[in-house]
This record gives C-alpha cells, sequence and structure tokens, in this order.
C-alpha cells in the first residue's frame, strides 16, 4: 500500500469522527430548546414500541336500555295445502290488549302484527307475535287474531273465534275458509280495514241483581257482574268483554249495575252469557248464580238472582260491660213441700240443631277437550251400608253453556244426617247423553260442613 492511500484513509477517518461529534452538538442543543424539552429519548422509545397504559375494553351495553320486546308464540293450523292457496297468499295475525272496563268507547289497543308469505309453508306453522313487555307485563291475557288474505286484500282464510294467550303455552289457532257469499248475504264488509277495531261499536248493560234468601250485612263486599264468550264446561280460557264492580257498603237489594262493551261485527255470531256473584273482603265467593245468564243484547234489562254458598256466617257485636250497679238481692223464703206433693216435672231435653236442607258443591275438572253438547252432572250423595251403599239424595246439572268449574246443590230435607250415623260421601260423575263417562271421583269424597269441594279424574273414555 502506498503512502498516498494511507494519508487517505487517515482523512477518512477524522472526517467521520468529526461528523459525529458535530451531530451529539447538534443534538444538544435542540435538547435545551423549549419545543423539545418535554420530550426525551425514553419518549421516543415509548412511541416507537408503544409503551404505555392497555387500552380499555368498550362497556357492555344493557340489552334492555332501549325497552324490552316480549315473544307472543302461536300456532297456525288450516286443512287447505299449499296448492289450494293462492301464490301470493300472507298469514296475518295480531295481538290486542284488552279494553279497560268501565270506560266508554274504549278500544282494543294492538299491541304487534306479524305478516308473513305463506309460498312454501304448510301446516302446522310455529310464529312469533313481538309486543311491549311494559304492556304485556300488566295484562291478564292476550287476545289474538289471524287471517290469510290475497293479492287483493280478500280473506281467504279466518279465525271464528279470537284466541287467548296468557303467558303459557301456545295457542292454536284453527283457520278455516272464508265463504265469501255468506258475508254478501248477512252485510258484513269483506274489506279487512272495516273490521279494524276502531269501527268497533259500543252498547250498553244494565241490569238489576237481588238475593235469594235474607240478606246479611255486605261490610267489605263486592259486587262483580261479568259479560264473557260463552265458553265449554270444565274450560280455562275465556274471553271477557265487559265487567263492572261495586262495593255493598251500606246498600240494599235490589243492585243495579250498568256498563258499556265493545261490538265486534264479525263475532256477532258468538253466544255471551252474564256472570254475576258477590265476593267478600277476602276475595271469597259468597253469593253465585246458578247458571250463567244468557245475553240477548242490549235492549233486556236482565233481573238476575243470587244464592248463597254455603252456610252464612254472621259475627255478633261484643256486649258492652255493664256499668250500673247491681240491685241487692234479697233472700227468697224457702218453700217447704210436704211429702204428698207431686215430685217436680223433668226438663224438656234441648232439641237437636237444624239439619240444612242444602248441600253445596263444586266440581273441578279440566276438560281441555271440551264436552257434547248434552253432557251432564250427576251428584250423589251415598250412605255405606254392607256391600252395596243406600242411595239418599242425587241432583242432575245439566253442562250446555257452562264454564269454568262447576257448582251444585243437592236438596237434603228428607235424608236423616244425623252425627250418630256414618258419614255419608259425595260421587260425582259428567258424561254424555248416552251415558258415557268422561269424568268422575273413584271411592268417592267424604262429605264436610260448608261447601264441598270435589276433584274429578279423567275417565280413558275422554
Amino acid at each position: 500500500m502506498g503512502l498516498k492511500t494511507i494519508k487517505w484513509h487517515k482523512t477518512i477517518k477524522w472526517q467521520a469522527l468529526i461528523a459525529l461529534l458535530s451531530a451529539l452538538v447538534f443534538w444538544a442543543a435542540l435538547s435545551n430548546t423549549p419545543a423539545y424539552a418535554q420530550q426525551d429519548i425514553g419518549d421516543i422509545i415509548e412511541d416507537i414500541f408503544k409503551i404505555g397504559e392497555a387500552p380499555k375494553p368498550e362497556e357492555e351495553t344493557d340489552p334492555y336500555r332501549f325497552g324490552r320486546i316480549d315473544h307472543i308464540p302461536v300456532e297456525i293450523r288450516h286443512e287447505m295445502g299449499e296448492d289450494e292457496l293462492p301464490v301470493d297468499a300472507v298469514l296475518i295475525v295480531s295481538a290486542y290488549a284488552p279494553p279497560p272496563p268501565n270506560v266508554r268507547r274504549a278500544n282494543p289497543l294492538l299491541l304487534g302484527e306479524t305478516r308473513l308469505l305463506l309460498s312454501g309453508l304448510s301446516s302446522p306453522l310455529q310464529i312469533i307475535i313481538a309486543a311491549p313487555s311494559a304492556i304485556t307485563q300488566e295484562l291478564a291475557y292476550v287476545r289474538l287474531e289471524a287471517r290469510v288474505v290475497d293479492g287483493k286484500q280478500n280473506t281467504v282464510l279466518s279465525l271464528k273465534t279470537p284466541a287467548a294467550y296468557k303467558g303459557y303455552d301456545a295457542p292454536i289457532l284453527e283457520l278455516t275458509p272464508t265463504d265469501a257469499s255468506s258475508a254478501l248475504e248477512t252485510g258484513l264488509p269483506s274489506d279487512p280495514a272495516a273490521n279494524s277495531p276502531e269501527n268497533f261499536e259500543v252498547e250498553t248493560v244494565r241490569g238489576k241483581v237481588r238475593l235469594n234468601g235474607k240478606a246479611p250485612k255486605f261490610k267489605g263486599s263486592n259486587l262483580v257482574v261479568r259479560l264473557t264468550e260463552d265458553g265449554l264446561a270444565g274450560g280455562n280460557s275465556q274471553t271477557v268483554l265487559g265487567e263492572a264492580r261495586q262495593i255493598l257498603d251500606g246498600k240494599t237489594t235490589p243492585f243495579s249495575f250498568e256498563f258499556d262493551r265493545v261490538i265486534d261485527p264479525v263475532r256477532t255470531g258468538m253466544p255471551l252469557a252474564l256472570e254475576v256473584w258477590i265476593e267478600d273482603w277476602a276475595g271469597r265467593k259468597t253469593h253465585v248464580t246458578p247458571a250463567p245468564t244468557p245475553y240477548t243484547g242490549p235492549k233486556t234489562r236482565y233481573r238476575i238472582r243470587l244464592d248463597a254458598i254455603g252456610p252464612q256466617v254472621r259475627s255478633k257485636m261484643p256486649k258492652l260491660p255493664n256499668t250500673k250497679r247491681p240491685k241487692a238481692k234479697t233472700p227468697k223464703p224457702k218453700i217447704i213441700v210436704p211429702e204428698t206433693a207431686k215430685p217436680p216435672k223433668p226438663k224438656p231435653k234441648a232439641k237437636p240443631s237444624p239439619q240444612p236442607t242444602f248441600i253445596s258443591g263444586r266440581a273441578k275438572f279440566n276438560a281441555f277437550k271440551g264436552l257434547p253438547k248434552g253432557s251432564v252432572l250427576i251428584a250423589t250423595l251415598e250412605r255405606s251400608r254392607g256391600k252395596r251403599p243406600v242411595i239418599l239424595a242425587r241432583t242432575r246439572l245439566p253442562l250446555d253453556g257452562l264454564s269454568g268449574h262447576i257448582d251444585f246443590r243437592i236438596n237434603t230435607k228428607k235424608v236423616n244426617l244425623s252425627p250418630n250415623r256414618k258419614t255419608p260421601v259425595l260421587r260425582v260423575r259428567i258424561q254424555d247423553k248416552n251415558g258415557k263417562l268422561f269424568f268422575s271421583n273413584p271411592g268417592g269424597t267424604r262429605l264436610v260442613q260448608g261447601l264441598n269441594t270435589v276433584t274429578l279424574k279423567t275417565s280413558p273414555h275422554y
């Protein structure tokens, strides 16, 4: 290597050293300025490697902050096949809140509605209706209506009787074909807009209620008059169309009632009935009608009589203490009876308390399939004597037009119900007009004082 080459390498090294020292001096000058005084090498390292606090997780939002939605399940059934329905057939299922009772011209409130094209769908069909929970949680039931319309809004399938959803199992809605000619004959409009709740009319129901027998003092009692659709006996679903309640404190019979009910022009053929009862301060029924009264229209002034359930217990007012000073008793002179006098007559024995002339009972059973027309309830009062029981009394009650639990009474005027004898039993059965057994209480139920509640079991023939 030559001398010039060695000198050139030394020059390069000095130039590199001078450049490095110049860079350090320049960096020291920048660090003393106000703009870069707050940033050091550590900040630069943090910016490079992103050192700092971990990012905060996003706050979970409340799913019910903007309102809660309830889902009403419904099962739709119909007999028409997919090929028989129009191509543009649409199912419309609506949920309504019942109108408040005793509010004139009150309309049902539409809670939700589901519209679904039936193309490619067959029966049965499970659907849901969305409704606001803020309203449904305050309701005892929700009224359901359903229909199938074509592209011209003509009703193809309809629901004859509105159903009710009470928060348990999904109700089954049976849709049947609609005859357009029958709608023209009856004068009912086929346009669905004419059947909307806004076009319903209101009528007033009036009447008076009397009691069979002496009226007790109704302290804290309420009179309830309810207009319902005449359902099947033993069923638990009823549609209440109107109701009136009044407090009976200080009132005397007859009790007058008046309330309004909304008329649905499409459901004018549905039979209705009036259910009337009196309940005490605890909600227990004390007076009822033997059977619901058929509703025949607003022009009728209804006269309804109630029977007492069981013996009426009347609590006597306590006697006030006597503040007067008792009078001094003067001793009576003793009378000496001669031996020849006759002995005093023995005191007559106390008469036994009279027995009740009627035995009241209530039959509970679940007729989930309904009962055929002509079905009856037969209640028998029996006393066992050897292998064959002795029939003491019997009553027979037709069940057409009745609903819910069935109340019955047995006449016991000619029956000896002495406590010295064996306690009788109640045997209750429900059968059709041909004698086929549907419900019964095997072994019977022992008779008790007051209201006898009998729970019936389902027969294999039901």
